[in-house]
């Protein structure tokens, strides 16, 4: 759900609305009306953000999975064969999911005491 409006549309092959009269093409398609997206809806495969959740990842499409994968920012997609592209969105909503804590450096630390932390820095120096 990109544009927070409608559930972002997936396509398995290329058509034509007669409806809008325009085509639309195998991939992922984001509505950007209310009359858009009720026309094409028949229309797709998949549905994401909306009732209908893609069951598995290797349904979809690799334009699909593109599509995906840039959403969540993952590095190098447009390079990624098929097999690639799922490990990574795999790979990159398992980390979404469970951030790693930031871990701070016991030697950055300041202890509060402008003095003492330039006491620090002087003996460190040798001075």
């Amino acid at each position: 759900m990109s544009n927070g409006k409608f559930p972002v549309l997936f396509f398995k092959k290329s058509g034509y609305c007669k409806e809008l009269k325009c085509s639309y093409f195998q991939g992922r398609y984001e509505a950007r009306t209310q009359e858009q997206y009720d026309a094409l809806k028949p229309f797709a495969c998949k549905e994401l953000g909306g009732s209908a959740k893609v069951e598995s990842l290797s349904d979809l499409t690799v334009p699909a999975l593109r599509g995906i994968a840039s959403d969540l920012g993952v590095e190098n997609y447009a390079k990624k064969k098929k097999p690639a592209l799922i490990k990574a969105i795999e790979e990159k909503r398992a980390e979404l999911a469970n951030p790693k804590p930031v871990e701070e450096d016991p030697e950055e630390e300041d202890s509060g005491d402008a003095l003492a932390d330039q006491e620090d820095i002087v003996l460190e120096s040798g001075e």
